[in-house]
């Protein structure tokens, strides 16, 4: 019902300009709009993320993100994403260390891509150190988190406690 109701904002925040403006209030609703719409699954929102998000990994500097976006429109991207963009973003991490990146690795709705992602953290290749900030986030950001972290443990028991 929601989504139904949103498409007439959408197709105003879902665009370029509408973060040209200076109004700071204005720009907050449309973060959270973006944020939310993307995450109960908007199909237009997560095209538009996932397009934003190939764009600025082909090309950051032709493409930037706008800084106070760059998070939401990451993992809204990355929801959508397949593997072969997933790992660029993985990649792009390795290479920066930059948390928001690290963040949106997290919203991943694969369960195999978060698993490859709670195997870099077991094997200490991550820097989050908070176990709890970690599991949390993947839970709290991925539409699939819980189910893949609970998958994961009761698969890889055995794994987990070797650490």
């Amino acid at each position: 019902m929601i989504l139904e109701l949103s498409g007439p904002l959408e197709r105003k925040f879902l665009s370029d300009a509408a973060f040209d403006g200076n109004d700071r209030m204005e720009r907050l609703n449309k973060i959270a709009f973006i944020k939310w719409t993307c995450f109960y699954g908007s199909t237009l929102c997560r095209n538009y993320s996932l397009v934003k998000l190939k764009n600025w990994l082909a090309d950051p500097v032709k493409n930037p993100l706008l800084e106070d976006v760059r998070k939401e429109i990451l993992c809204a991207g990355i929801r959508s994403a397949d593997k072969e963009t997933w790992e660029k973003l993985l990649e792009k991490y390795s290479i920066d260390k930059d948390d928001t990146i690290l963040f949106a690795l997290m919203c991943s709705s694969k369960y195999e891509l978060l698993e490859q992602l709670i195997m870099l953290y077991i094997d200490n290749q991550l820097p989050t150190k908070n176990p709890w900030f970690f599991f949390m986030t993947i839970a709290q950001q991925s539409t699939t988190g819980l189910d893949a972290i609970i998958q994961f443990i009761s698969q890889k028991q055995k794994t987990i406690f070797e650490k």
